[in-house]
This record gives C-alpha cells, sequence and structure tokens, in this order.
C-alpha cells in the first residue's frame, strides 16, 4: 500500500498486516514537523490581527444592549456571511409567526465566517443597518477572552489519546491526528470557545434569557454554546434547530450517549421533518428530538407551477 502520509502509514501498521511504502518517507518528515509547527503559529498570528480588528471594529460601531433585567429575552443564532451578512437564510419570515410582543423580546447574534478582515467593515455596516435587533459577542466578550480562545489551539501539539474502535477492531489514533494537525477546523474549535466565553459574560451581566435558538449542526461551536447553557443558564429551554434536510453521511448529527452524558447538546432538538427524528436518536434514543417549521424552505410555498 502507498501512502503520502506518515500518519496514515501508522494508522495501516497498526491495523493490517500489509507492506506500507510512505513516498515521503524520512526525506521529509522532520520538514513536514517543522512546517506543520510553523503553520500553527502563523494560522494563530493570523488569527490574534483578525479578531483584535473585529473586537475594536464591532465595538467601535455597536455597544452592549440596555435590558431591563425584570424582563426576558429570547436569543437565536444566525450566521452571517458574504452576500447574506444582514440576509435571513436561517429563518426566512420567522417574524409572520409571532405577534408584536413576542417580536419585541426577539433578538439575533451572528456568527461571522468566510469574511475577509477588509469585509468584516462592510458586514458590520450591514448589520448596522438592518431592521432586526442584533447582540453582537465582542460587545459583552473580554479581550482576554478571545486571546485564551485562540491559544487554545497550542493544545494540539501536547495531544495524547487513544482511540481505539470496537467494532471494527480498529486503531484510528493517527487518522485522528491527522485531521487535528491539518488546521481544517481550527477556526470552529476557537469559535466554539468564544462562544462558551460569550454566555459566560452575558450571566454576569445578568442578562435574562427565555429561550436560546441554536442553529444547530452539532461542531464544535455548537457543543461550545451547549456546555455553557447548561453551566450558566440551567434552567433555560435551550433549543437546536436543524433547519435543512440533512444528508445520510452527516454522522455528527447522531449525537452519542457520551455527548449527551457531558451536556454538549441542548435540551431538545428540532428537526424539520418527522423523517429526520430517527437520524438524529440513531445513537441515542432518549434524545429529545421535536418536529419544527422549515423556514428556510418557506419559499417553496410562493412558487407556481
Amino acid at each position: 500500500v502507498y501512502v503520502d502520509c506518515s500518519y496514515f502509514e501508522k494508522t495501516i501498521k497498526e491495523n493490517f498486516n500489509v507492506k506500507v511504502i510512505n513516498i515521503n518517507k524520512i526525506k521529509y518528515e522532520r520538514l513536514n514537523y517543522f512546517k506543520r509547527i510553523i503553520n500553527l503559529h502563523l494560522y494563530i498570528s493570523y488569527q490574534i490581527i483578525y479578531r483584535s480588528i473585529q473586537f475594536i471594529l464591532s465595538n467601535i460601531l455597536f455597544s452592549q444592549i440596555k435590558f431591563n433585567k425584570l424582563n426576558k429575552i429570547f436569543i437565536i443564532e444566525i450566521f452571517s456571511i458574504p452576500n447574506f451578512e444582514a440576509k435571513d437564510r436561517y429563518f426566512n419570515n420567522l417574524y409572520d409567526y409571532v405577534n408584536k410582543k413576542l417580536r419585541d423580546k426577539i433578538f439575533f447574534v451572528p456568527t461571522i465566517t468566510y469574511t475577509s478582515i477588509i469585509r468584516l467593515f462592510r458586514t458590520y455596516f450591514l448589520l448596522k443597518k438592518s431592521k432586526n435587533k442584533y447582540i453582537i459577542k465582542d460587545n459583552y466578550l473580554k479581550f482576554n477572552d478571545v486571546l485564551l480562545s485562540i491559544f487554545y489551539c497550542y493544545r494540539i501539539l501536547k495531544l495524547n489519546f487513544k482511540c481505539y474502535c470496537k467494532k471494527y477492531e480498529l486503531e484510528l489514533n493517527f487518522l485522528i491526528l491527522s485531521e487535528i494537525n491539518n488546521l481544517s477546523s481550527t477556526n470552529i474549535s476557537i469559535e466554539a470557545h468564544i462562544n462558551f466565553h460569550f454566555i459566560k459574560r452575558l450571566k454576569e451581566n445578568e442578562i435574562k434569557l427565555e429561550l436560546f435558538l441554536d442553529w444547530w449542526e452539532n461542531q464544535s461551536l455548537d457543543k461550545g454554546l451547549a456546555l455553557a447553557m447548561s453551566l450558566y443558564y440551567k434552567k433555560v429551554k435551550h433549543i437546536g434547530y436543524l433547519g435543512y434536510a440533512p444528508r445520510k453521511f452527516e454522522l455528527q448529527l447522531s449525537p452519542t450517549v457520551l455527548e449527551k452524558k457531558l451536556k454538549l447538546i441542548p435540551n431538545t432538538i428540532a428537526v424539520i421533518g418527522k423523517y429526520y427524528i430517527d437520524q438524529v436518536k440513531m445513537l441515542d434514543n432518549s434524545i429529545n428530538v421535536i418536529v419544527a417549521p422549515a423556514f428556510r424552505y418557506n419559499y417553496l410555498w410562493s412558487i407556481k407551477k
């Protein structure tokens, strides 16, 4: 078996009695190690610059909202991406389903993704102009929270664990290390820690919540929210809204018993049809799953034959 990665080489050798040839063996292995270290330092340096600008810009253009401490609010998580900075592509026409009194209690929390430093200015400008009410995370975070979230990435240099799949009798340590070291999901991990600190700061500011509605895909940033909600807002209803038709291979959408035990998933998960309930409950039948409106697909009702 020919491979181009030492992690795959070690994984195959651990599990199968076959000859493995690494085409990048020895000659480049030490070089690749230093390359990974350099890439990690460069990535963290970029994150410090990017998130410092984001923090400064958001605190110039926005400020903390002064809430009545007697009133509870509804928080809805959304994502702000290029060309949809302030356009609702997650909970389309939500206001059509709620009365004015309830509407006044709804606040959106945007997570800005896939946005360059230059485009950050446009994003905040469009959010500022929008009629929706936004709670900006950086207005409640301390800059130290941001730095701690970024520097947490250095933990990947010290990871030491064993991962064994009993069903297929496979050692998976090296495959997981390979995925971690390519930094593909590092930004999401940073956002997960920021989400955790954000919920913590809301609690410190004595902001009362009645509901937290999370656009849920069971990624690490969702787990950061779930863990924080379980610690700081134990009695508040936390719903993870799976607002699209999931694909069969999205295995992360089937939480495990351990994830529930560690409080890494919401109290309730909402899907857009009964057909998807079994997929969410595949590994843990005790998960509370409900059916909710398919807001993202609301446009289908306006299509004429």
